[in-house]
């Protein structure tokens, strides 16, 4: 029911580097096709901070799945 604080993080500093339109567009469209609401995005060289909403575990479940496994 309430927002979720996602961080995703990497061992390639440059992986999540800020301004990053593609992986952006990359990381709402995964979200859109789960039924995932982004209320907010932020790269930041290494991680990712992500504010989500979910609708059920099983959408979070296969989102977090499809969006390492592309990642």
């Amino acid at each position: 029911k309430k927002p979720i604080h996602l961080v995703l993080k990497s061992t390639d500093k440059y992986l999540f580097k800020p301004g990053n339109k593609s992986l952006n567009a990359l990381i709402k469209k995964e979200a859109k096709k789960f039924n995932i609401s982004i209320y907010d995005l932020a790269l930041n060289w290494s991680h990712v901070h992500i504010l989500i909403k979910i609708n059920s575990r099983a959408d979070y479940v296969k989102f977090i799945r499809s969006l390492t496994a592309i990642i």
